[in-house]
């Protein structure tokens, strides 16, 4: 039930990669980390077909290598994403009750689906974007009205704020670093509501 995946991807052509730096003790992933990138400017990766062990957490890298003219500058992208589509039912403060899923679980697999859908879909997500922004931004709304939508906006991309695979929409009054605070969409004091 709680599974998932990470995505570090680009569509630049050249890249070195390490998955998971050298699991040591200490601090010997650092020294390793930078003897394998300072030697050459490329990553060799240690092979590693396991997950990380129980507790721990790998840290891996991505490199994009290109060659720039003195002084030229040039822009690069990294694309994060994830999938996890199982979230605990938190809001019936029951450690025993069933799982639900995420909304997007109905449109994607892995993370590595969700990158491609980015790649493929990112002209028209940033135009969208910047639509909303300068829509929202350039609106006849009142400064103090203006500053309040945009104050809530962050909650309703966070955890906060959930959409499931059925199609229902939640909100916590606010959340800890696992689990929500309140039963969802309280509303006595959801204040996310405006911007909704």
């Amino acid at each position: 039930v709680l599974y998932g995946s990470l995505g570090l991807s680009t569509k630049h052509a050249e890249v070195t990669v390490k998955r998971a730096w050298l699991r040591g003790a200490w601090y010997d992933y650092l020294q390793e980390f930078w003897d394998d990138f300072s030697a050459d400017g490329r990553l060799e990766d240690h092979g590693y077909e396991t997950p990380s062990a129980m507790g721990k957490t790998d840290t891996g890298s991505l490199g994009l290598m290109d060659t720039l003219a003195p002084g030229a500058c040039k822009a690069y992208r990294f694309i994060l994403t994830w999938y996890f589509p199982n979230r605990t039912n938190s809001w019936d403060n029951k450690p025993s009750a069933s799982p639900v899923r995420n909304h997007y679980a109905v449109h994607f697999t892995d993370a590595w689906e969700v990158a491609r859908y980015v790649v493929d879909q990112f002209p028209r997500l940033e135009k969208e974007t910047r639509r909303f922004h300068a829509a929202l931004f350039g609106s006849t709304l009142a400064s103090p009205v203006l500053d309040a939508v945009s104050a809530n906006i962050v909650p309703m991309r966070s955890t906060t704020c959930f959409w499931l695979e059925d199609g229902r929409f939640y909100g916590f009054e606010g959340c800890f670093d696992d689990g929500g605070c309140c039963e969802g969409s309280c509303t006595h004091v959801w204040s996310y509501a405006q911007t909704l």
